[in-house]
């Protein structure tokens, strides 16, 4: 009878352990990010551009609403806060590759792997700081475009609550971490900061700017097709919103499809990133 009364806290206790560890691993990681000049000026670079250009274009369009009978608060709205993200998804994506780079670029992995032989955990604390710090910092944005837009034209302040207005905000926010998560795992493939950077822009902003060249001059129905999944395109679709008006013949994917595709995006990488890194040497 003793022995059994005697057993159930050991297990007890070995979880607490666990979870302790995991908490101070994620802790450290925490602290090490934020320690990094290169991703505390991303994180400014984000805010400023972010409010910069939802400032722009929010003037521009209530010049425009200007001459409308009937303006459309929610689209003005969703399109302050939306506009930025084509440009910093390009800062977060240098954030999310500096994030996991940063240790190979200065030698620290080695320390780290010391202290946390358990890889996966290394590996899940810097994906939940990146997603903290992206997720913070995207939130933070499109609440001062939130703000820009209100303060431009008052009476958008009763469109925030729309269907369309709140998820073309979390739609935005989701973007934006998708590409800083994505970048993370393509760092996490190549180990490589300048390789990491390279593929992010290749895939966010050069490949749709080549497949619309070729689909000028070829008619291929693939083209479109990629167009369509591609991260860019996508988040322009997530920042939209979920509108009445939807179109079923529509060439781009719907709003849950372009969420299922864009979590796609940040799946499928970081499965290849987490076996790579469990199975390749740190140095």
């Amino acid at each position: 009878m003793t022995t059994t009364t005697l057993s159930q806290p050991v297990t007890t206790a070995t979880e607490q352990a666990s979870r302790l560890r995991t908490l101070g691993v994620i802790g450290s990681e925490w602290i090490k990010a934020l320690s990094l000049r290169s991703i505390r000026w991303s994180i400014i670079t984000s805010i400023v551009l972010g409010v910069a250009m939802s400032l722009a274009i929010g003037v521009a369009i209530r010049e425009l609403m200007a001459e409308e009978p009937i303006p459309d608060h929610a689209a003005f709205l969703v399109t302050v806060t939306s506009f930025p993200a084509n440009l910093l998804a390009l800062v977060f994506g240098v954030l999310g590759v500096f994030v996991f780079s940063s240790e190979y670029a200065s030698g620290m992995i080695l320390s780290t792997l010391t202290a946390t032989p358990r890889r996966g955990t290394v590996l899940v604390a810097k994906a939940v700081v990146l997603t903290a710090i992206a997720t913070m910092v995207a939130a933070l944005v499109v609440t001062a475009g939130v703000g820009i837009g209100v303060a431009l034209i008052p009476e958008s302040a009763a469109a925030i609550w729309t269907t369309q207005v709140l998820t073309g905000l979390v739609g935005t926010v989701v973007f934006l971490v998708a590409v800083a998560l994505f970048s993370f795992a393509v760092a996490g493939i190549v180990r490589s900061t300048a390789g990491g950077i390279t593929i992010v822009v290749a895939v966010v902003f050069l490949l749709p700017t080549l497949l619309q060249i070729v689909g000028s001059i070829a008619d291929w129905p693939w083209v479109d097709l990629v167009m369509n999944y591609l991260p860019s395109t996508l988040g322009r679709v997530l920042g939209a919103g979920i509108t009445d008006t939807i179109d079923p013949a529509a060439p781009t994917p719907s709003y849950w499809n372009a969420l299922f595709a864009l979590v796609m995006w940040v799946v499928l990488p970081m499965n290849v990133a987490a076996t790579m890194f469990k199975a390749r040497d740190a140095a």
